[in-house]
């Protein structure tokens, strides 16, 4: 761990052991592979909470993951949207909209979709998610009426959902990337917020580079943290739920001088660097895609995609996407036979990173079979358990029990 002391830390200087062969990655210390048999009885399933899912066909549902009852959620001729669950997942946000009607409402929900606020929809409001139980941040969307394509403005608009109280967020932190929108992460721009407004990560550097990670004290205008990174701006960083932590994947390439080498790191509130995992030590080239935390914040979720040393992957190189699961108190991986994408292309998302229950024990993901079709798994990772939960069931969000 490297002590932040007002300095500039670079996590490139971190030595990387790169070995030719991964034959003893089963039962390396902090590696492991799980296989477990994909079950699809779900009368073995022990699990709790309601799950949102999206089919492919049509409709938004409600899944009771106890009983496995499954209502829902829209009305006829009514499409619903941008599904965000709150961190102590007791409440849901989604966009409502009549099909072929103009005006669209902001529905703010409890479990078993009890309406409790209808907001009408404002032309300047963007994608949304919760920043805490109280409070959605939302993209702001230029009114500059002359172009087809969505402008998003750089700053946020913060909405108490229970009592309507905003908030703009100034997005104006120096030497912040400028050709906006991309990168894009997930409805962040290049900016994301601890829950408690007082931190910011944020992409620093010019067009041609060199990049940095930032981590901006608010309330005193200062960096506690600044992380060099390659070119590639693909690794976005994540808040644990508590607030006190942020993960993120970036490359190595700059230290090795090859092409991928990513490893997920750890950045604390008070700007503590630590590395948390070594997948490169057992894989040659290593791509981490996405990752979520458990609600306890123990544990981070990821997609990881790896080739041997005979490839040169290079940023088109495509790969199968694998779930691994990093527990943060022993320091172990564990890597599951279980797909996510395949033949994925690097920088490009197709599926939402893995999504947890509740109580931290199990996680449900999109495991592709075709290039349009997948199968919704479910996997207990206290059990070492997998179930299959059903066809093109896309999951947007794990609610806690009625």
């Amino acid at each position: 761990m490297v002590k932040n002391k007002g300095n500039i830390f670079s996590i490139i200087s971190i030595v990387l052991l790169l070995v030719s062969s991964c034959s003893s990655v089963a039962t390396t210390k902090n590696l492991k592979i799980e296989c477990p048999k994909i079950e699809t009885n779900m009368a073995n399933l022990k699990s709790i909470g309601n799950l949102i899912i999206h089919p492919l066909s049509d409709g938004s549902y409600q899944m009771n993951m106890a009983t496995m009852a499954i209502t829902q959620m829209n009305k006829p001729n009514e499409g619903l949207q941008e599904f965000s669950v709150s961190p102590n997942q007791n409440w849901l946000a989604y966009y409502e909209s009549e099909f072929n009607q103009p005006d669209a409402n902001l529905i703010v929900a409890g479990v078993n979709n009890q309406i409790y606020k209808t907001l009408p929809w404002e032309s300047e409001w963007g994608s949304f998610r919760w920043l805490d139980n109280e409070n959605l941040i939302m993209r702001m969307i230029a009114q500059n009426g002359s172009s087809s394509v969505i402008d998003y403005h750089p700053d946020f608009l913060v909405l108490n959902a229970f009592t309507g109280a905003r908030q703009i967020l100034k997005v104006n932190f120096p030497n912040i990337y400028d050709p906006a929108p991309w990168p894009d992460w997930d409805g962040w721009g290049v900016s994301v917020y601890n829950l408690t407004l007082t931190q910011a990560v944020y992409l620093e550097g010019g067009v041609s580079g060199p990049f940095n990670y930032v981590l901006w004290d608010i309330q005193h205008k200062r960096q506690v943290a600044n992380l060099q990174i390659s070119d590639d701006l693909n690794a976005v960083p994540r808040w644990s739920l508590d607030g006190k932590q942020f993960a993120f994947a970036p490359s190595l390439a700059a230290k090795i001088k090859e092409y991928p080498s990513y490893e997920l790191f750890d950045v604390t509130e008070a700007g503590d660097i630590k590395q948390l995992t070594h997948l490169t030590e057992y894989y040659p080239w290593v791509y981490i895609e996405d990752l979520s935390w458990s609600p306890d914040s123990r544990y981070i979720a990821f997609w990881f995609t790896h080739w041997p040393h005979n490839e040169n992957p290079s940023y088109d190189t495509t790969g199968d996407r694998y779930l691994a699961v990093l527990d943060m108190t022993t320091d172990l991986v564990t890597i599951y036979c279980i797909n996510g994408e395949n033949n994925a292309t690097m920088g490009i998302r197709k599926y939402p990173p893995p999504l947890w229950s509740p109580d931290s024990k199990q996680i449900v993901v999109q495991s592709q079979v075709t290039p349009d079709s997948f199968k919704t798994i479910l996997i207990d990772i206290q059990e070492n358990r997998a179930f299959y939960v059903g066809d093109n069931l896309e999951p947007f969000g794990w609610m806690v029990s009625p």
